[in-house]
């Protein structure tokens, strides 16, 4: 009889460990149907290029879940700025992202940089909290919105000869191109 109740008692833990994991994922898909669309907001980011320092006016965030996955997916990270120095007004990356413990991991896969974002409150209409990169937080705040028309952005640093982005002419000649950098929180001025 001592042995059943020992083995009923493991039985029990080991179905209350099951569930407790099964919840951590279930938190987790529960945060990425809300992160699912379109959001826009000040995401606190400024970019360095050829020596000045650029502050996004605002940024645009598609976070398109994927249907085969119930905590990460694919989306679209786009920047915009008052007359960029690369000869555009907007920085676009497309993005990978996963929730995993509460925490969101974003990978911009032109930069090959990487950010979290934690300690966030989450609904259907705002979004807010901070984000972590290179050590660096800083606060966001973001609302759902409609999507833009992805499909018109050029992704990357890779822009091509006509937008003449990366390019300048000291004294007549072209200059190797140059990534501009990005950065979180306020530039020191």
């Amino acid at each position: 009889m001592k042995k059943k109740i020992s083995m009923l008692m493991a039985l029990v833990v080991v179905a209350l460990m099951s569930m407790t994991f099964i919840s951590c994922d279930d938190d987790d898909s529960d945060v990425a149907n809300t992160l699912a669309g379109t959001w826009e907001g000040n995401m606190q980011v400024y970019y360095q290029y050829g020596g000045v320092t650029y502050e996004a006016t605002y940024s645009q965030i598609c976070f398109s879940q994927d249907p085969y996955s119930y905590s990460s997916g694919r989306g679209y990270w786009i920047d915009y700025y008052n007359r960029g120095g690369w000869g555009s007004d907007y920085i676009a990356n497309h993005i990978n992202w996963t929730v995993s413990n509460g925490n969101i991991y974003v990978h911009f896969i032109e930069e090959g940089t990487d950010i979290v974002i934690t300690n966030y409150g989450l609904d259907d209409n705002y979004f807010d909290g901070e984000i972590v990169m290179d050590g660096v937080y800083t606060r966001f705040s973001l609302t759902h919105t409609s999507s833009p028309n992805w499909s018109n952005f050029h992704y990357g640093y890779d822009f091509n000869y006509y937008y003449g982005y990366g390019y300048a002419k000291p004294n007549g000649k072209f200059a190797p191109k140059e990534k501009p950098r990005r950065f979180i929180g306020k530039p020191n001025n």
